[in-house]
């Protein structure tokens, strides 16, 4: 039962430390200029357990509020790093974007939860790479364009509320070792413009209600035991 990122409890001032950052009411956070941020495990837990799925999460970086968009933006080679149990949420109906050759980079069991939209481009990386990591998408497109190269390990990725999945502009994804991806409530998975995601080593991609439509000069690439 994946709860809904609304039913999110927001952080008190009380229970913030160095182990997390909270910005709320239509605020943002920008990185530039080969900028980094990593979020530690060894932090406070920010979040009750009972509160996704029963994870305790370490370190966090939160944007946004339940009614307030929230911006987050990765340009000029910036990299954020998620270590272990750690948890990044952009809050109502808010926008991750990442460009400039940056990158996302999630490590075991991290999250990575946006209530809005998601938007890799410009040669960047979105790299769910850690054993159980998770990708939780609401209401809005999961984008990949501009020569994007990203990759899901051993991750669990779910759409809801319409949000789609769309490829073009030369961007790969590919989906290995079991990883397991899921577009439901009516998205879609939308390849084109030389766009390729590729399916390796048991893992799965389910369209439910939605549709798939891949154009000619892109393409959908399967191992065996791959669906």
């Amino acid at each position: 039962d994946h709860r809904d990122l609304h039913s999110f409890p927001t952080r008190r001032s009380s229970d913030l430390n160095n182990a997390s950052i909270n910005v709320a009411s239509q605020g943002s956070v920008e990185l530039r200029d080969n900028a980094r941020i990593t979020l530690l495990a060894d932090g406070v837990t920010a979040f009750s357990s009972s509160s996704y799925d029963g994870a305790s999460l370490a370190a966090n970086l939160g944007v946004g509020g339940a009614s307030d968009p929230g911006e987050l933006n990765l340009f000029d080679q910036s990299v954020l790093r998620s270590s272990a149990n750690s948890l990044t949420l952009v809050r109502g109906d808010g926008r991750f974007t990442l460009s400039d050759s940056s990158q996302y980079i999630a490590d075991e069991s991290a999250v990575l939860a946006v209530d809005g939209a998601i938007e890799v481009d410009d040669d960047a990386a979105l790299n769910m790479n850690g054993t159980d990591t998770q990708l939780i998408v609401i209401g809005g497109d999961v984008s990949f364009a501009g020569r994007s190269t990203s990759s899901m390990n051993s991750s669990l990725a779910l759409l809801r509320d319409g949000g789609s999945l769309v490829l073009s502009e030369s961007s790969r994804v590919t989906l290995n070792y079991e990883a397991r991806l899921f577009i439901l409530d009516g998205g879609n998975l939308t390849l084109r413009d030389n766009a390729l995601l590729c399916l390796l080593n048991n893992s799965v991609v389910e369209v439910s209600e939605g549709e798939v439509s891949v154009a000619a000069n892109a393409a959908i690439k399967l191992t065996p035991g791959a669906s």
